[in-house]
C-alpha cells in the first residue's frame, strides 16, 4: 500500500496451481481421472479524496486469467463514493461487476438420476423402459457474470439511535441453464433416435439435459436496520430487508418468473444487560412466503430444507431445535 497526498494506492497479485485426482462413480462421471489448471490476478485499488473530509473515489479493478474460463482475461472493476454529508451522516453509493469462472463440472460433469425415475407407460415415457435423467457439462460454458448497483446512507439520531438503509439491484448474465440433448439408451449409450433397436438390450433409457448459458436473473431490493440504545442496560436491535428476485433459464422468447427468495423478511433482537456478567437477549424474526414452496406436517420433528439441484449429495432432514444457552464471564 503507498500513500500519495490524497491518494492511498493498494495493489497485489495472486498465482495459484491446482492439481486433482477425480473418482468417477455410478452417479457422477468425469471424462478424466486427473486434472490441472493454473490461474493468475492482479488487482489494484486507489482511493483519493475529491474533497478532503467530505467526499471520497474509490476506482478499483481486478483483472484474473483461469484457465477453465472463455475469456483469455476476466476483468472485475468497481467505483465507490463516499460521501461525508455531516459528521452523523455518510452517503455511499457503488458500482461493482463480478464473473463465476466455471468449474469442470460445468465443463464436463455427467450426473446421472437428477430428477425421479419416470416409470414406462405414463405420458412422460415414451418409451418401454425407466426413463431416467442426466445434467451433463458443457464445453462451450461461459463465465457467469453480474453487475451490482448499490446506494445507502448511514447515520445517527442523537446518542440513542443510529439507522443504515441500502438500495441496490443486481443484473446477473450468462447463468447456468440447461437444454435437452437427446436420449440415450442405457448402459450402450447408444443414441435412440440414431439407433431404436437398441432398446432391446437396454435396462432404461436416460435423458440428457446439457447446461448452457441462457440464464439471466435480476434482483431489486432494499435493507434497513435501525438501532436503539433506550438506555445504559437495554438495546433494541431491528432490521427489515425486500427483495424482488426474477429470473429466466430459458431462452428470452420464454417469460420469466419469480424465484423461491422471500420478499420480505423482519428480525427484532432485545439485548439486556445486568451488568457486565450477564445479558439477556431475545430475538423475534419473521420471513415472507416462499414462491413455489409448500410443506405438510411443517410441525414434524424433522424437516427436508435443501436438496442439491445436482441431486449428487444424500437429501438431509433438519431435526427441530430448542436449546438454552449460558454465558458467565468473569
Amino acid at each position: 500500500m503507498r500513500s500519495y497526498a490524497r491518494h492511498d494506492l493498494v495493489f497485489g497479485a495472486e498465482y495459484r496451481a491446482n492439481a486433482f485426482d477425480v473418482a468417477s462413480s455410478t452417479q457422477i462421471q468425469m471424462p478424466f481421472t486427473t486434472a490441472s489448471y493454473d490461474s493468475v490476478s492482479a488487482f489494484m485499488q486507489d482511493q483519493f479524496a475529491l474533497v478532503p473530509d467530505k467526499l471520497k473515489l474509490t476506482l478499483g479493478t481486478k483483472i484474473e486469467h483461469n484457465e477453465l474460463s472463455n475469456r483469455d482475461y476476466d476483468v472485475m472493476p468497481t467505483a465507490r463514493l463516499l460521501w461525508q454529508i455531516d459528521p452523523e451522516t455518510s452517503f455511499w453509493a457503488a458500482v461493482t461487476r463480478a464473473v463465476r469462472t466455471p468449474s469442470y463440472a460445468d465443463l464436463g460433469a455427467r450426473v446421472v438420476d437428477v430428477d425421479p425415475v419416470v416409470p414406462p407407460g405414463t405420458g412422460s415415457n415414451p418409451f418401454p423402459l425407466p426413463l431416467r435423467f442426466a445434467a451433463v457439462g458443457s464445453p462451450d460454458f461461459r463465465s457467469e457474470e453480474l453487475l451490482a448497483y448499490e446506494v445507502g446512507i448511514r447515520g445517527r439520531f442523537g446518542d440513542a439511535t443510529s439507522y443504515d438503509l441500502s438500495v441496490y439491484s443486481m443484473d446477473y448474465d450468462n447463468l447456468r441453464a440447461y437444454s435437452p440433448a437427446g436420449a440415450f439408451c442405457n448402459p450402450s449409450q447408444q443414441s435412440v433416435q440414431a439407433n431404436p433397436l437398441c432398446l432391446f438390450a437396454s435396462d432404461s433409457v436416460i435423458m440428457e439435459i446439457r447446461f448452457n448459458n441462457e440464464g439471466w436473473g435480476k434482483v431489486r431490493g432494499l435493507e434497513l436496520s435501525v438501532d436503539w440504545d433506550l438506555n445504559d442496560r437495554w438495546r433494541l436491535r431491528t432490521s427489515y430487508a425486500y427483495a424482488d428476485e426474477v429470473q429466466s433459464t430459458a431462452p428470452p422468447n420464454i417469460p420469466a418468473s419469480r424465484t423461491s427468495g422471500p420478499r420480505n423478511q423482519v428480525a427484532v433482537r432485545s439485548e439486556w444487560s445486568f451488568g457486565s456478567a450477564m445479558a439477556l437477549a431475545a430475538w423475534l424474526r419473521y420471513v415472507d412466503e416462499i414462491p413455489a414452496v409448500g410443506g405438510n406436517n411443517l410441525l414434524d420433528s424433522a424437516n427436508l430444507e435443501y436438496r442439491s439441484e445436482l441431486n449428487d449429495t444424500v437429501p438431509t432432514e433438519i431435526e427441530r431445535r430448542l436449546f438454552l444457552r449460558a454465558e458467565w464471564r468473569f
